[in-house]
């Protein structure tokens, strides 16, 4: 018989004849042994080391002899079983564990720290299907699980038993591969996969966890450090008991969105239906996708919770949840973190809200009262309002549904709990207030028309424009036209006035050019730097021909305070003279030599309204305020899943976990079963109307509450009820005021 050599000349190989002798067994420096065979010295040295040849038993060392230089060197031949040779095996081995191995680095004899491996890792129940590759360093790339596989670097595996082969090493500098590495400069070594260790991987269930929440049985976190290639997709089973009512989990992808697919398989249904597959991270696509239609969702936060009701389906021993992963596309560095477990009978501690079904919350007469607020504001009202408690509120997210529960944020409340102290803002005839208008400059792109100059000067006195194309002379012209018209129009009954003594006089414009680094530029992308420039409201602007081109001319200056503050008009003066600084500081506080731009950059609407200030003269007679409560949505509350050929709904399957419809009213625009669609209770509504303002006497009046609040802010269906007069307390309404 005979086995396989493999050999180098690394040392002295340049000064070599083209063509090495190779003899078996030599006995002296005269007696070279058995002659066989020639070998390329470009064989057996450099890129294509190492040189493997077939020998016959026996062979215990090799001569390479160079007839051209008469010199020779010999080379024992040893085992390179480097498996059984350098004890290979692996440190920190726990078998049997639940969805996983765990498995730490690769040891040996023949060198104390074995920094470069590739192992294959067959299963599961499978000799010949690879499940994953594992390995450290950088000798032997492709691998998809970094040693060594412990907690968080430990993959996720389907149930059954794995066995492992080594299929790369290098021990203290000699590379060694079960192929003999052509090309890569590895000695063949067959052997390597001999050194294989058997795992047993159960299967999660109901029962087997040990994660110490309080809700969930089972935890996985799962972390790469982008030191090795793209992680691929891990999955692994979750074997449901008989009966099983509800699967619960929390998924967290942080920054990178990574994917979770959670898809049923049983006798209950002939294909696999597909009960989640949504992408989880803050950094998505765009966009939130919960509908119950859509084949892969979107959830743009950290981390999200869910309960998948399972009773549509039937749920028989031994049907599994099979549970998958993908990894943020294209990232060699990704974490997530993965809690699940069953779970049954996910209660809403809704009782209290659920007895106001039909019943408005009720104002408590004594507690009704008026507040002043000032000569410059008004009176309004005060009361309490008597209903369920905030410990009743706080039963909403601290039962399991509620959003440190198992469910992802259910519930938004306002104004739920009792007794609640509501104040109206004040009523009155009139108020005097001002308003400050801020305009930002339309659809303002940047224009460049090449060949011909700009050139801008402004001074504390004037912007002078001068300009080669009558275009460019145009569009500054008539944009300040456009500007000018906006800035003096008259703006909630407010005209604008040349006179400082009038609030219409504190108006400002701002011309916008390219900043001075953008001088020789002739692109626009190149150059989107800008200087703004707050001036004066100024219709007498110069325009004419001058010699080479057109010019225009705009005088400039300050303007001061000469308004006098009306009483109770709010911020007054502080809010007038902020534009009176804007335009002040425009005029004199840049000015600039003369900036010519080459290729003619410019702005398409270098002029634009800025700022303004009116009077407002109102009155405020009435206000409402309503309590209620509303869920986010039906996707946190019931599953439609969909089948996992064709990714169609299979309504035939869905399940809900708590009964909206028997607690709230399904609000509109929202479809029912779309994911999206909310259910809301409405709890009150009531109306303060002031019948005179100084004195005050008011009214209140509130609308019926019924079938959960369903229609409360429809007039035609539910009229508004009289329940309280001012000026007549004792004939209060006991249904609404108590």
């Amino acid at each position: 018989m005979s086995f396989l050599v493999s050999t180098c000349i690394t040392v002295g190989a340049s000064g070599l004849g083209s063509t090495l002798k190779l003899y078996l067994n030599p006995i002296s420096s005269t007696n070279f042994g058995t002659f066989l065979q020639n070998v390329s010295k470009t064989d057996i040295t450099g890129a294509n080391c190492p040189y493997t040849f077939e020998v016959p038993d026996g062979t215990t060392s090799i001569r390479v002899y160079d007839q051209a230089n008469y010199c020779y060197v010999d080379f024992t031949v040893e085992d390179s079983d480097s498996c059984s040779v350098c004890d290979l095996d692996f440190n920190n081995v726990s078998n049997n564990l639940i969805g996983t191995i765990n498995v730490g680095d690769l040891t040996g004899s023949c060198d104390p720290s074995i920094t470069d491996y590739k192992v294959s890792w067959y299963g599961p129940n499978s000799s010949t299907n690879v499940a994953f590759t594992s390995g450290k360093g950088t000798a032997f790339p492709g691998y998809t699980a970094p040693h060594p596989l412990t907690g968080s670097s430990a993959p996720l595996l389907f149930p059954g038993v794995y066995e492992s082969r080594i299929t790369d090493v290098e021990l203290n500098g000699v590379k060694f591969s079960v192929t003999g590495g052509t090309g890569t400069g590895s000695v063949l070594s067959s052997g390597l996969t001999a050194c294989s260790v058997s795992f047993n991987v159960s299967a999660f269930t109901c029962s087997n966890g040990s994660y110490g929440g309080p809700y969930y049985t089972h935890q996985k976190t799962f972390l790469t450090d982008g030191t090795g290639t793209i992680p691929q997709a891990l999955s692994t089973v979750f074997e449901l008991s008989a009966g099983t009512e509800f699967f619960i989990y929390q998924f967290t992808g942080y920054v990178k969105y990574d994917n979770l697919k959670i898809t049923y398989s049983g006798a209950s249904s002939p294909v696999p239906l597909i009960l989640e597959n949504i992408r989880v991270g803050t950094n998505p696509p765009p966009g939130t996708d919960l509908y119950f239609t859509s084949a892969e969702r979107d959830w743009p936060q950290q981390s999200i919770k869910r309960i998948l009701p399972l009773s549509g389906i039937s749920i028989n021993s031994g049907d599994i949840l099979i549970m998958e992963i993908t990894p943020y596309n294209g990232a060699t560095d990704t974490s997530w973190d993965l809690k699940f477990g069953c779970y049954s009978n996910p209660t809403l501690n809704k009782t209290c809200f659920d007895t106001y079904k039909d019943e408005s919350y009720k104002i408590v007469k004594s507690t009704i009262n008026t507040v002043n607020y000032g000569s410059c504001v008004g009176t309004g009202v005060t009361f309490n309002i008597t209903g369920c408690t905030i410990t009743d509120q706080n039963n909403l997210d601290n039962s399991p549904l509620g959003s440190n529960g198992i469910n992802g944020s259910p519930f938004s409340k306002f104004q739920i709990y009792g007794p609640l102290t509501y104040n109206t803002t004040a009523f009155y005839n009139s108020n005097i207030y001002q308003d400050r208008y801020t305009y930002g400059c339309p659809n303002n792109g940047c224009v460049s028309t090449v060949g011909n100059t700009i050139t801008i000067t402004k001074t504390i006195s004037s912007f002078d424009f001068f300009f080669e194309s009558s275009t460019d002379c145009s569009a500054y012209y008539n944009s300040h036209i456009y500007a000018y018209n906006e800035v003096t129009s008259t703006m909630n009954s407010t005209p604008y006035s040349t006179d400082p003594t009038n609030i219409g006089y504190y108006r400002a414009l701002k011309l916008i050019i390219p900043s001075s680094s953008c001088l020789q530029t002739s692109v626009c992308d190149t150059c989107s730097s800008t200087n703004e420039y707050y001036f004066n409201v100024q219709s007498n602007v110069v325009t004419g021909i001058t010699s080479g081109g057109y010019y225009m001319t705009i005088p400039l200056s300050t303007i001061s305070n000469n308004y006098t503050c009306l009483p109770c008009e709010s911020g007054c003066p502080g809010s007038i003279n902020s534009v009176i600084d804007d335009v002040n500081n425009g005029v004199t506080g840049t000015t600039f030599a003369i900036r010519t731009y080459n290729n003619g950059l410019r702005q398409d609407k270098p002029f634009c309204f800025q700022a303004a200030f009116t009077i407002n003269n109102g009155s405020r007679t009435f206000t409402t305020t309503n309590g209620y409560i509303y869920t986010y949505g039906d996707y946190f509350n019931k599953l439609i899943p969909q089948s996992g050929n064709t990714n169609t709904l299979t309504p035939q399957y869905s399940a809900i976990t708590i009964d909206w419809k028997n607690h709230f009213y399904l609000t509109s625009p929202y479809i029912d079963d779309s994911g999206y669609s909310q259910y809301r209770q409405d709890l009150f509504l009531f109306q303060i109307s002031a019948t005179t303002v100084s004195p005050l006497t008011f009214k209140i009046y509130a609308k019926d509450v019924v079938n959960w609040g369903e229609n409360i802010f429809n007039d035609t269906i539910y009229p508004w009820i009289e329940v309280y007069d001012s000026t007549n307390p004792s004939a209060s309404d006991p249904n609404f005021v108590t």
